[in-house]
């Protein structure tokens, strides 16, 4: 199931248009954008959190691009700072990377929102998407990918039946672009006067 393969790489990365074959949701982004932005030298470090809560950090680092493929290398490491995986390089072509973040419409469904993330506030489209899981459990994957940065969800989270069992958040990524600044809050109404005291 595509919510566990993500476990494994979960790079959701995304050929030159966002729309599939039919019967799949458009990806959020283009491969020319992905690209564009996941150039030689991107780094990007990404925190996960198992059911036990169990925290991992996997760092990584994209280079040797062409136009048909690129190399990420990744390492994870605990909160410590300590290595629990070698470091590994692995060499996806655009196209499969798309094909990770494809979704069937009986089984997902995308909307607009702005959404506050550890790289600060965006805007992007927001998945959901509902599978059973290897078990035949129902499994609920919602994902937050950003406009400005096209690549990895920005947040993921991963829910069999109630129970959360990985959530996925980017915690710093190099380059950064600069983002719009998040919206000053409306200002509150102001009460109604208070009526006139009667003689």
């Amino acid at each position: 199931m595509r919510p566990f393969a993500a476990l494994a790489l979960c790079v959701c990365l995304l050929t030159s248009g966002t729309a599939m074959a039919k019967g799949w949701l458009e990806t959020p982004f283009t491969a020319d954008q992905i690209h564009a932005s996941c150039a030689d030298g991107t780094k990007m470090s990404i925190l996960f959190v198992d059911a036990k809560g169990t925290r991992t950090i996997r760092d990584w680092l994209f280079h040797g691009a062409t136009d048909k493929d690129v190399l990420v290398q990744s390492t994870t490491r605990d909160d410590a700072g300590h290595e629990v995986d070698p470091t590994a390089d692995k060499k996806h072509t655009w196209v499969e990377l798309q094909r990770h973040a494809r979704y069937a419409n009986d089984d997902a469904t995308r909307a607009r929102s702005e959404f506050e993330t550890r790289l600060g506030h965006v805007q992007g489209w927001v998945y959901d998407v509902n599978e059973a899981g290897p078990d035949g459990a129902p499994t609920h994957t919602r994902l937050w990918f950003a406009d400005l940065l096209p690549g990895p969800p920005l947040r993921m989270e991963v829910m069999v039946g109630d129970v959360t069992v990985m959530t996925m958040e980017v915690l710093s990524r190099s380059p950064m672009p600069e983002l719009p600044a998040a919206p000053e809050p409306a200002p509150a109404p102001e009460a109604p006067p208070a009526p006139a005291a009667t003689p």
